[in-house]
C-alpha cells in the first residue's frame, strides 16, 4: 500500500527520522511520546506509535506527519506543512523563468497573468463550458457559478511588442522579435510545401 511504499521509500533514501524534521521545522524535539500532544492530540495515536517505535527518534517521517492533527485551512500538519512550503519556496527561487523574478516579465505583462484562475483556463480550453465555480478547487455546492465571459481574461497585446532573450538559456541580451532572420532555405520549403 501507499503508506508503507512512503516509508520504505524514507529508509530507502536515508530520510532523517520525524523528530530531526521537527527541529528543522522549529517544532519542538520530542523527548517523549507525551511531548507530541501538541501536534497529536489523540491520546491513542501517540500510544500506538509508543508500542511501534520504542522511542520518538526511532518514527519514520511519513508514519509521524501523517499523524499529527490536520491544521486550519489546510490539509496536512504542522511538519508537511513546513517541507510543502520550504520545497515551494526552493523550487520557486530556484527557477530564474519564473514570472515574478525581475525581468522576466514587464509590469504590464505581470498584471495580466495575475489576472489568471484555473476557472478560466477551464473555460478556456474546455468545450462546452459555459459557468464555471470562481475557486475550482471549491465543492461547487459552497459557492454561486459564475458565466465564463465574466471571468478576467488576459489581454494578450501586453505581449505584441515584447522583448526577448536571444537565448534565454544562455544569454539575457533582449532581442526583439522582428530581429529573428528565417534562413532562406526554411522559406522555401514552407512556401513549397
Amino acid at each position: 500500500d501507499l503508506g508503507a511504499l512512503n516509508v520504505q521509500r524514507g529508509r530507502d533514501h536515508g530520510l532523517p527520522p520525524y523528530n530531526e524534521w521537527r527541529k528543522y521545522c522549529n517544532l519542538s524535539f520530542a523527548h517523549t511520546f507525551d511531548d507530541l500532544k501538541h501536534e497529536i492530540k489523540n491520546e491513542r495515536i501517540r500510544y500506538k506509535l509508543q508500542q511501534i517505535y520504542g522511542n520518538p527518534n526511532n518514527i519514520d517521517l511519513w508514519v509521524g506527519a501523517v499523524s499529527e492533527d490536520i491544521l486550519q485551512l489546510s490539509k496536512v500538519g504542522p511538519t508537511f506543512q513546513c517541507l510543502l512550503v520550504e520545497q515551494f519556496k526552493r523550487l520557486r527561487d530556484g527557477d530564474r523563468f519564473y514570472f515574478e523574478n525581475s525581468g522576466v516579465l514587464t509590469a504590464e505583462q505581470m498584471i495580466e497573468i495575475k489576472k489568471t484562475s484555473l476557472a478560466r483556463v477551464i473555460c478556456d480550453n474546455s468545450d462546452n463550458i459555459t459557468t464555471i465555480t470562481s475557486d475550482v478547487f471549491i465543492q461547487p455546492k459552497h459557492q454561486n457559478w459564475q458565466n465564463c465571459h465574466h471571468l478576467p481574461a488576459i489581454d494578450l497585446n501586453k505581449w505584441h511588442n515584447s522583448l526577448m532573450p536571444a537565448n534565454p538559456c544562455t544569454n539575457h541580451r533582449k532581442q526583439s522579435f522582428q530581429d529573428f532572420e528565417v534562413p532562406e532555405q526554411l522559406l522555401n520549403q514552407l512556401r513549397n510545401g
